[in-house]
């Protein structure tokens, strides 16, 4: 049983999480809204009707307000240009996912799954997880986690240049990116504001995936 202020806490973190994830541009008012449900089972057994209903309503109001939002954007955010380096890399051969599971593990898993379903082997891949995507609306910057599929004395090495095409691929869109070259440090795109737009339909994540 959680106690009576866990249970507060863990309340008003869901009602932080809605809004964050409505902002995201990453999934639907109806996907949000089962997402609601799986969360509150697992950290509470679930929640009354009162409390899930107004869940819902945050959801739709936050959900409402990042779509009038839109209407205000530029007509190309740092999200499309990320969107579109993305598209580049995939069609280069190499795997790029954005919101990919919830940790480093998750991503890789989600990679790794795509990478062994592909027609043409991929050389590699670039992707942020849902933990990165959160910090990322909150403007703290975006960071990417990348490798190479080779194996042996040469993954290294293989896994850098990787990272580097990833960044002259974000560069050549406008995306400002760092990275220091180091192999345990990830790819660093600098604060921004997170302007993602909404899409019905996922992005094919590279080419070949027939």
């Amino acid at each position: 049983m959680h106690e009576q202020d866990d249970v507060k806490d863990i309340l008003d973190a869901i009602a932080e999480w809605i809004d964050l994830t409505a902002r995201s541009g990453m999934v639907s008012y109806g996907d949000l809204i089962e997402q609601i449900h799986d969360r509150t089972d697992d950290e509470l057994g679930g929640v009354d009707e009162p409390t899930m209903q107004k869940f819902a309503d945050r959801a739709r109001a936050a959900v409402d307000a990042r779509e009038k939002l839109e209407a205000s954007w530029p007509s190309v955010t740092i999200n499309d240009k990320i969107d579109a380096a993305f598209k580049e890399l995939g069609e280069a051969g190499i795997i790029a996912l954005q919101g990919a599971g919830y940790t480093m593990s998750d991503g890789w898993d989600e990679a790794n799954d795509i990478a062994a379903q592909l027609a043409n082997p991929p050389r590699g891949a670039v992707f942020y997880h849902w933990q990165d995507l959160e910090r990322g609306v909150k403007g703290e910057g975006l960071w990417l986690a990348y490798g190479a599929y080779v194996e042996g004395d040469g993954h290294e090495q293989a896994s850098l240049a990787i990272a580097a095409e990833a960044c002259e691929a974000l560069r050549r869109h406008g995306v400002p990116v760092t990275f220091t070259g180091n192999i345990d440090e990830r790819i660093f795109i600098e604060p921004f504001s997170w302007q993602r737009r909404y899409r019905s339909e996922p992005e094919a994540p590279a080419s070949g995936a027939q």
